[in-house]
């Protein structure tokens, strides 16, 4: 593993009071039923990647219609400028929220700030959709008015 990498989730444990695990390969924990993960990318080396979960008891089978999920790619295309989170829907309606970022670009507040980012903005997703369910169609023209804040923080489960 990288030694960036693996002293940058050192360093997260270490900054949330928790003990570190020589062996850790990552992060996993879970706030507010959304998963948390922090992981080597896959496919980068020298990269994270970030990815929270919203799970299927989450999101109402009513709210993801094809409209919903064409919501949810029009969403996607229009930040794509603005930051690099994706959203993707996986296997049993689970909802995935993700971004990478250069492990040599980001120190343990970073990582915090963008965790906590990503679960605002799960959080209005989960608003979203729980709004969508039985919700009548959207007007083409129509954008989303998704609210942000969440004041919950990380419980970490290793």
């Amino acid at each position: 593993m990288d030694d960036l990498f693996h002293s940058l989730i050192h360093g997260f444990l270490a900054s949330h009071g928790l003990e570190t695990d020589e062996d850790a390969t990552g992060l996993s924990f879970i706030t507010d039923d959304l998963s948390v993960f922090v992981m080597a990318h896959p496919g980068r080396e020298g990269w994270l990647m970030i990815e929270l979960q919203i799970g299927a008891e989450d999101v109402p089978n009513e709210a993801l219609s094809a409209e919903t999920l064409l919501l949810l790619h029009s969403m996607n295309d229009i930040a794509r400028f603005e930051h690099d989170w994706i959203i993707t829907v996986g296997r049993e309606n689970t909802i995935y929220l993700h971004c990478s970022r250069a492990i040599a670009s980001i120190d343990v507040a970073t990582l915090t700030d963008v965790i906590t980012d990503g679960l605002q903005r799960c959080e209005s997703l989960r608003t979203l959709l729980r709004a969508r369910e039985g919700a009548q169609p959207l007007p083409a023209s129509s954008a989303p008015a998704i609210p942000l804040g969440s004041d919950s923080f990380i419980i970490l489960r290793v």
